[in-house]
C-alpha cells in the first residue's frame, strides 16, 4: 500500500489543488549552453508573423486550468514558487520530465505555462512541445495547427511558422504536429541548440514538454541544452523505485523541484510542489532527503 505522495509529503510538502485528472492514464500526465547566463536575453519586438493567432484556447483535458477555473489560483501559486527558484538560479528555460508515460507530464507543462503567462507580461512566456514521438500539447489545448516544430528541425520552415500566439493569457505555443519515430536523430543536430537559444533570447520563461526520460533517450538529449527541470510523479501510478530511477538519471544540479500529480483523492486532485530553493541539488542534504522519502515508500509497498 502507500503512495509516493505520502513519502514525498513527509519530507517536503505544500499542496495546491487543481481540477480532476482523467482516471485513465494519459499519453503524457534551455538552449542554455553550459555557463551561459539568461541576463543576455532581450525582450523581443512584436509583432512577429505568427503561424497562427487565437484569442484564447479551449482545452480538451479537464485538468488544464483556465482563468475562470477554481483551481487556477493554486496553479499560480505553483508557478510563483517555480519562477522564484528559476530566478534564483538565473535561468529561464525549464523542462518538465517524468519517468514513464501516464504520469501527467504534459498536463503539468500546460498548466505551468498558462499560470506563468498569467503572472507575467504579454509575450514573456513560451510553451514548447519537444515530445516529438508523441506530440500532445496542441491536442490537450484544443489547437488546430498546420505546421509543427518538427518542420523547423527538418529545415523546412522558420521557427515562427510553427508559433501559435494566444492573446489570453499572453502565451506563445510552439506545438509539434506529426509524430517523429526517430526523434533522437533530430535532437542530436545543431538545430536543437539553435532552437533553445533563440527561444531563450526572446522569452523570459520557456516551459518544455519532453518525452518520458526512462523510456527513450530524447529527454536526456534535451537536457544537454536546458539548465533546469521539474520532475513529475503521479500518485497511485508512479512507483517509488521508478521515481528514484528518474531522479538519478537527471543531470546533476538540474532538478529544481518535483510536482506530485493527483496527490489527494476526492472531487479534486492536487498538485504538490516540492522545491529546492534552499538546497543545492548536489548537496548531501538534498540527496539524503530524497532517499528518505523513497525508502519509506518502499517499506510501505512491501
Amino acid at each position: 500500500m502507500g503512495e509516493i505522495a505520502d513519502a514525498l509529503r513527509r519530507t517536503r510538502g505544500v499542496l495546491f489543488p487543481t481540477p480532476p485528472e482523467p482516471t485513465a492514464p494519459s499519453s503524457s500526465t534551455s538552449s542554455v549552453l553550459p555557463g551561459a547566463s539568461d541576463a543576455s536575453r532581450v525582450p523581443r519586438q512584436r509583432p512577429l508573423p505568427p503561424g497562427q493567432r487565437v484569442d484564447t484556447i479551449e482545452p480538451t483535458r479537464p485538468a488544464i486550468v483556465m482563468r475562470d477555473d477554481p483551481g487556477v489560483e493554486n496553479c499560480r501559486h505553483l508557478a510563483v514558487k517555480l519562477r522564484a527558484e528559476l530566478d534564483r538560479r538565473n535561468v529561464g528555460v525549464v523542462a518538465i520530465v517524468s519517468g514513464v508515460r501516464g504520469e501527467g507530464k504534459t498536463t503539468v507543462a500546460c498548466d505551468l505555462a498558462l499560470a506563468l503567462a498569467s503572472i507575467s507580461g504579454a509575450g514573456e512566456v513560451a510553451l514548447l512541445d519537444l515530445d516529438l514521438r508523441n506530440p500532445s500539447v496542441a491536442r490537450y489545448l484544443g489547437l488546430q495547427v498546420e505546421q509543427g516544430i518538427e518542420d523547423f528541425f527538418h529545415g523546412q520552415h522558420t521557427l515562427d511558422s510553427a508559433r501559435v500566439e494566444v492573446a489570453r493569457p499572453g502565451l506563445d505555443i510552439f506545438p509539434a504536429l506529426r509524430p517523429v519515430r526517430d526523434a533522437h536523430e533530430l535532437l542530436v543536430t545543431p538545430a536543437l541548440a539553435k532552437l533553445i537559444a533563440e527561444l531563450r533570447r526572446r522569452y523570459a520563461m520557456v516551459v518544455i514538454d519532453t518525452p518520458p526520460t526512462l523510456v527513450v533517450p530524447d529527454a536526456s538529449l534535451i537536457l544537454r541544452e536546458v539548465p533546469a527541470c521539474v520532475a513529475v510523479a503521479r500518485a497511485g501510478v508512479t512507483r517509488a523505485r521508478t521515481f528514484r530511477d528518474l531522479v538519478e538519471a537527471l543531470p546533476q544540479g538540474r532538478l529544481v523541484g518535483e510536482v506530485l500529480n493527483g496527490s489527494r483523492p476526492g472531487p479534486q486532485h492536487y498538485y504538490g510542489y516540492y522545491g529546492a530553493a534552499q538546497d543545492d541539488e548536489s548537496s548531501p542534504r538534498r540527496r539524503r532527503r530524497g532517499r528518505v522519502g523513497v525508502e519509506e515508500q518502499e517499506k510501505e509497498e512491501e
